[in-house]
């Protein structure tokens, strides 16, 4: 019998809302009920966020599909930007035809490419991909190849974002329930950090540090069906 499934759905295990979390994290020092304690764990799990941003995580892989412009080299790509994949050519029925090489901000500046005819592009760069998140190719399209590949797609890896209002979850931020220990142990680490004893301080450390290590083993770059070869291991 065949299952259709729908164009959503929920993670699971279930995830625990923001407020939840800030609730684990405070009654670590025992301050689930005031207020002041429970503001902290939500500002030291939106820290733990901060910390996770650090790394491109391969959950993080989003898309933008970029209209291209003739005439017009740079594009503004999405807020929640961090580092490019790759970047594919489409042409009008949405099929790749072709990929842009990428060159590092740095590298594509020392090429001085300079104000040239429109053309062929075949090179992009994200000039600051902190701030105004500029892509740029090194040719501004022409009429001629906005017509035959009139948008660009652009795998990039995000950033997540920060919880909040008390009912956000960690699907909201599309952040896998994996991650949930990593964030509360790292926010209790900081909480401890201000109210708790070096004992608490030093029991959340190594927590969130073995957290970090399992979610950054399990994010590999190669995901497979099955194993090599097609051996049972």
């Amino acid at each position: 019998m065949s299952v259709t499934v729908g164009t959503t759905s929920a993670q699971t295990p279930q995830q625990s809302n923001f407020g939840g979390l800030k609730a684990q994290v405070a009654a670590y020092v025992q301050g689930q009920n005031q207020p002041s304690i429970l503001a902290d764990a939500g500002m030291a799990i939106n820290s733990a966020i901060d910390h996770l941003n650090t790394r491109n995580w391969n959950w993080l892989l989003k898309q933008q599909t970029i209209t291209l412009v003739a005439s017009t080299a740079t594009y503004t790509v999405n807020a929640n930007f961090k580092r490019p994949r790759k970047l594919t050519k489409l042409d009008t029925n949405s099929k790749v035809v072709g990929w842009f090489d990428y060159q590092i901000p740095k590298a594509f500046l020392n090429a001085n490419w300079g104000d040239v005819n429109d053309g062929d592009p075949w090179v992009y760069t994200v000039r600051n991909a902190s701030d105004d998140r500029l892509l740029t190719f090194n040719v501004p399209p022409s009429s001629d190849f906005v017509t035959n590949a009139p948008t660009a797609r652009l795998d990039y890896f995000a950033r997540a974002q920060h919880f909040g209002a008390d009912g956000d979850t960690m699907g909201t931020l599309e952040i896998p329930p994996e991650v949930k220990n990593y964030l509360v142990w790292y926010a209790r680490w900081e909480i401890a950090s201000m109210r708790g004893d070096a004992g608490q301080i030093r029991a959340a450390e190594n927590s969130w540090q073995r957290a970090w290590k399992h979610i950054a083993m399990d994010d590999r770059d190669e995901q497979t069906d099955w194993s090599v070869g097609g051996s049972y291991q």
